[in-house]
């Protein structure tokens, strides 16, 4: 009997495993939290160090290819001149002088996958001849993009008047200013959304009929 109750006080009453596994429990939510607290950081810190580098991308190449911009006028079958810039809302194309001849470059939006979101694609051609297919594939700019998320403007300006802003573009030449509107999408769980706005400019541009394309 003496051995038995020696062995009951060296044991665990109720109460006291009760409060062991609340103490545990605790500490296990708090491990939690703060594990997936670091996940939620760490995606974050991805999702938004990709939204920077699609940025500066689009930033580099929109401005390099504008600045490079040369106007190119030509006739077709039935003698009507023809301006290889052609500038829409939601695209335009342009026309660059490279080492290689004469390139057509065009930016426009894919179609939205299957997450909502959508690309702005680069189309770049040779303007004469083409005979590698793999240079007509287009080049992923950004991936990050609200469909219908870019707004391209185009500036006219008329003398000892205010500079205006036109959805496309139709003097014969390139126009020497330029405004995009790209809304990114930086968390597609809840479609937030972030607007970049460029302004673009273009040395050889012209900004009404009266200019001398360059």
């Amino acid at each position: 009997m003496a051995q038995n109750k020696r062995i009951s006080k060296c044991g665990f009453t109720m109460v006291e495993v009760l409060l062991a596994l609340t103490i545990l429990s605790i500490v296990g939510v708090c491990l939690f939290s703060v594990f997936a607290g670091g996940i939620k950081i760490s995606k974050y810190a991805t999702s938004k160090d990709g939204f920077n580098h699609e940025v500066y991308w689009v930033s580099r190449l929109l401005s390099s290819d504008l600045e490079n911009a040369v106007f190119v006028k030509l006739k077709d079958a039935s003698g009507a001149e023809q301006n290889l810039f052609q500038g829409q809302e939601n695209s335009f194309t342009l026309a660059e002088d490279t080492d290689t001849g004469l390139k057509t470059i065009k930016y426009y939006l894919s179609e939205a996958d299957s997450k909502g979101m959508a690309s702005l694609l680069r189309e770049e051609k040779d303007f004469v001849t083409d005979e590698d297919k793999d240079k007509n594939v287009p080049e992923v700019i950004a991936s990050h993009i609200a469909p219908q998320g870019i707004r391209f403007e185009y500036g006219y300006q008329e003398k000892n008047q205010p500079l205006e802003w036109r959805s496309s573009w139709a003097l014969a030449g390139v126009p020497m200013k330029m405004r995009a509107d790209i809304d990114f999408v930086i968390d597609p769980q809840v479609q937030k959304k972030q607007t970049l706005t460029l302004e673009l400019f273009c040395p050889s541009g012209i900004l009404n009929e009266n200019d001398k394309s360059k």
